[in-house]
């Protein structure tokens, strides 16, 4: 088991090395896939945990479902992280991903309503 990781390690340090490339390259689709893999070994590293809430299982079914992202991790730890995602669409992603999350689990299942965006460089007003 040690060895196994000692070498999901590695393999997280390669993976980060392929999220700072797709990011340079604005590369959506790429960073999708580093943070899915990012979540797939984290969950080997902590084997017999309860690493993935079911209702994440359920969050992130609905969104891959819908084609509504390219990838996403639960990030953080122990009741103080988040799940990030990266989204298909560019305009008004959070929108988009808040409405399919409100049909794929209905209004009154409560966790689309915290969706929200960082800023774009792009997106600056101080031109």
């Amino acid at each position: 088991r040690a060895a196994d990781v000692v070498r999901a390690f590695g393999d997280l340090a390669a993976n980060a090395a392929r999220a700072a490339a797709a990011l340079e390259a604005d590369d959506a689709k790429a960073l999708g896939a580093a943070l899915d893999e990012y979540w797939r070994i984290k969950k080997l590293v902590a084997a017999g945990a309860n690493v993935e809430p079911r209702r994440v299982t359920k969050i992130l079914s609905v969104l891959r479902a819908a084609g509504a992202i390219h990838g996403a991790s639960l990030c953080g730890a122990g009741g103080g992280g988040f799940l990030a995602v990266v989204a298909k669409t560019a305009d008004h992603a959070a929108d988009h991903v808040r409405d399919v999350l409100r049909r794929g689990l209905g209004d009154n299942q409560g966790g689309a309503s915290s969706v929200t965006t960082p800023g774009r460089p792009d997106d600056d007003d101080d031109a």
